[in-house]
């Protein structure tokens, strides 16, 4: 065999490798779950979502003021760790990785397709993505667990329009996954501009 052949397979070789995620294993899975849960970044944002649907919201399903306020955390809350819940179990049953993970991949076009599919697969143990039985069962189970305290009408639309909910949030967690990078460089080039202008001035 040839040195070129040897070294294009190896190259190949790494290039998938370095693609591929890291085993999930059972200590990454808790890991991932506790932060999901209980992290105090998890926590804060939402306590400012809460802030804002209680600032917005005209339809008087919830009291209003302070006490309105923890009411509806707890709720949010509350849905939190039955929706994570759950697809942490049925994660690890089947053996899915439900992690939101940037595609490296460099045109635009390509990573928002990427991002826009990762709201509904996962990677199995072998590294290939497939539709998220896990994620299914914690926005389906979330929805119908919740709605036993929250204050809403228990109808078909409703439990209908608080899946397709379920998965625009998934849908934006892998927006933010992929292009926050991105972002996070355009505000610091921005800031840097801003500095250099305040100084020159």
């Amino acid at each position: 065999m040839k040195l070129s052949t040897l070294v294009c397979a190896f190259s190949a070789a790494g290039a998938l490798l370095a693609q591929s995620p890291p085993a999930f294993t059972v200590q990454d899975r808790l890991n991932h779950y506790v932060h999901r849960t209980y992290s105090w970044q998890r926590m804060t944002m939402l306590g400012g979502e809460t802030a804002i649907d209680q600032l917005f919201d005209t339809s008087h399903d919830w009291r209003p003021g302070a006490r309105g306020f923890l009411h509806r955390y707890g709720s949010s809350f509350g849905g939190r760790l039955v929706r994570n819940s759950i697809e942490f179990g049925a994660a690890m049953a089947l053996d899915e990785d439900t992690r939101f993970q940037p595609s490296h991949r460099r045109s635009f076009s390509s990573r928002l397709g990427f991002a826009a599919s990762n709201a509904v697969l996962a990677r199995d143990g072998q590294g290939k993505r497939g539709f998220s039985y896990a994620r299914l069962a914690a926005t389906v189970g979330g929805t119908l667990i919740t709605s036993i305290w929250r204050p809403c009408p228990n109808s078909p639309q409703h439990y209908v329009g608080e899946i397709g909910l379920g998965y625009l949030g998934h849908l934006q967690n892998s927006l933010l996954t992929e292009f926050t990078p991105d972002l996070v460089r355009v505000g610091k080039r921005v800031r840097a501009a801003i500095l250099k202008k305040q100084r020159a001035s």
